[in-house]
């Protein structure tokens, strides 16, 4: 299969298969759509290129030029672009400043390089500078005339915010806050949602390319970089002008379903506050919108933490499977107020609960407290109503799962062609798993997830998920022999990871200073190394 050029655009395809069965021909067709390819850098290249302007004050253009320009730094398609200017002393590329010359009107050329990877081209512009008026009279102290950029930024740019009852407030845009590059809204007292033009969007990052909307209402926070709208909708709405897209963002309480409030009933479990909202629909015109379907990291989102009680989670909302998941988050303090810190990048439905859980085979077992603690952040389940089975083998399939719900990995786009897992309840969970690097495929491409997992094989996948969680800041020694009894039974592409995972007191010895890194893990020592694990990573 070749996929269509990006300029070319998504191409229709039919196939038609025939089959010939007890002298019968059976026809069947398959419409299906070919994804156009990714667009190339040097055909972003070429497209910022043909999109560049430069931003003139209200009355100048290329032949008029009199007050600062506006210089984009950074294309529509991801490129970075740099200026040179021929005649610095008339025309600061830095800036975008002008020093207009007294003896005659002079002709500056600008230069604009366009980068992305390893392509890159030039354009240039010839402008003229208009010399200063000499006939007006200079006073003896120099005046200092008001810069006009700032008054035009304050009335061009601004936010809707649309409120419940479906009143419009016009947001204007203060002049510190477009030369800042970071406009905070506060609506801690109101609920509603707000509105931006794809058109401001793109001035406010032309402007400055690490623009970002800080939102707080009275439930949440969220930090939104410019870029990120922008980036979006040129991922989303391919082949459309972005400039004409209005997002609409959400931040802040809203209503639960029935269907979330059932789940909490089902697991009696008690809602302290929410759900946060966070969600970002995009539309052009009348047409239906889309949710955005994922930001990158660079935005932030917290919530409203009103109990930071040891048995309180932060639970997400998973529409398509209708439950609760746990997410893994750092508590901060801003002001007087505690928030939760959420480490996903995709967009949903956000809520503190308490949850508590306790299993009758776990009454006086040395993991009852951390097998207990586990199930009630949503990350364990038991085997039965209410019970733990503690000395059941731990398999590649549950070890998956027991990683993904506990570092909250997002729901991956495809599934992985392992073909034993096919179906089954765990084929998301192993995708995510394996999609992130924790785990891997066997050789003969299946993933054998009823294998049972040994200690060193363990040790070799939470290794990999300590390096995975980029906050993690590991002070244990990296060149320091394994000093268990049993040191020489670890296989030496376990090595390493047993080291790692040692130093980092996440998996220990025995009572006997043996580590027994070819006996099959229990779910009752998987509950107590992922404690050590989650708290290792700050999450516990």
């Amino acid at each position: 299969m070749h996929r269509p050029n990006y300029s070319a655009s998504d191409s229709a395809v039919t196939l038609e298969a025939e089959v010939d069965a007890n002298q019968t021909t059976y026809k069947v067709q398959y419409n299906l759509t070919i994804l156009a390819a990714n667009m190339t850098d040097k055909e972003a290249v070429a497209r910022d290129i043909k999109l560049l302007e430069i931003g003139y004050t209200a009355g100048d253009d290329e032949k008029h030029v009199r007050n600062r320009l506006s210089l984009p730094t950074a294309g529509r398609n991801g490129s970075s672009i740099t200026w040179t200017s021929s005649r610095a002393e008339w025309v600061n590329t830095a800036d975008g400043s002008v020093s207009r010359p007294s003896t005659g009107d002079q002709t500056v050329t600008l230069t604009a390089k366009v980068t992305k990877g390893l392509e890159s081209d030039n354009r240039q512009f010839h402008l003229i500078v208009l010399k200063n008026n000499t006939n007006v009279e200079q006073p003896k102290e120099p005046i200092k005339e008001p810069t006009k950029e700032p008054e035009q930024l304050q009335s061009d740019f601004y936010i809707d915010f649309i409120t419940q009852n479906n009143q419009k407030e016009r947001i204007k845009l203060t002049q510190s806050q477009v030369k800042s590059g970071l406009i905070e809204i506060d609506k801690k007292t109101e609920k509603g949602y707000f509105e931006v033009s794809g058109e401001t969007a793109y001035k406010l990052l032309r402007l400055n390319p690490s623009f970002a909307f800080q939102i707080t209402t009275a439930g949440g926070i969220m930090k939104l970089p410019v870029s990120e709208l922008i980036s979006s909708a040129n991922n989303q709405f391919v082949g459309k002008n972005s400039e004409k897209i209005n997002f609409s963002i959400y931040v802040g309480e809203t209503e639960a379903s029935v269907p979330l409030l059932n789940d909490l009933k089902s697991r009696s479990a008690k809602l302290l506050s929410g759900p946060i909202q966070f969600k970002i629909i995009m539309s052009i015109g009348d047409e239906a919108g889309i949710a955005i379907a994922q930001l990158g990291s660079k935005v932030e989102r917290r919530i409203v933490v009103p109990n930071t009680a040891t048995d309180t989670i932060v639970a997400v909302w998973n529409e398509q499977l209708k439950g609760l998941e746990y997410v893994p988050v750092r508590y901060e303090n801003i002001g007087r107020q505690v928030y939760a810190l959420l480490p996903v990048s995709s967009d949903g439905l956000y809520l503190n609960i308490v949850n508590q859980k306790t299993f009758a085979d776990m009454k006086r077992h040395w993991a009852k407290k951390e097998a207990e603690k586990l199930a009630s952040m949503l990350i364990f389940e038991g085997k039965g109503e209410g019970i733990f089975d503690p000395n059941a083998h731990l398999t590649r399939a549950e070890t998956a799962a027991l990683l993904v719900r506990a570092l909250g990995n997002p729901v991956p786009a495809h599934t992985v062609e392992f073909p034993d897992i096919d179906g089954q309840w765990y084929e998301v969970a192993v995708t995510s798993a394996t999609e992130a690097g924790f785990m891997n495929g066997y050789e003969d491409g299946s993933f054998r997830p009823n294998d049972f997992v040994s200690r060193e094989e363990l040790a070799v996948i939470l290794s990999r998920v300590i390096e995975y969680d980029s906050s993690t800041d590991s002070n244990a020694p990296e060149n320091h022999s394994i000093q268990f009894n049993d040191s020489k039974d670890v296989s030496k592409w376990a090595t390493e990871a047993v080291q790692k995972i040692n130093s980092n007191v996440i998996m220990i010895g025995d009572n006997e200073d043996n580590f027994r890194p070819h006996h099959t893990t229990t779910r009752a020592e998987m509950a107590i190394i992922l404690s050590r694990l989650l708290s290792k990573l700050g999450y516990m």
